[in-house]
């Protein structure tokens, strides 16, 4: 039981650090995108 409790609270950590990335990586090929089509 504690086993599970442990796995399944690192998964819904890992998915929230992934959906951080997610979006991270999301932000910056906007704000890219946005300075080269500027120049």
């Amino acid at each position: 039981m504690f086993y599970l409790n442990m796995s399944n609270r690192n998964h819904g950590v890992r998915s929230i650090i992934q959906k951080v990335c997610y979006y991270n990586l999301a932000w910056k090929n906007d704000f890219f995108t946005n300075c080269l089509v500027k120049k």
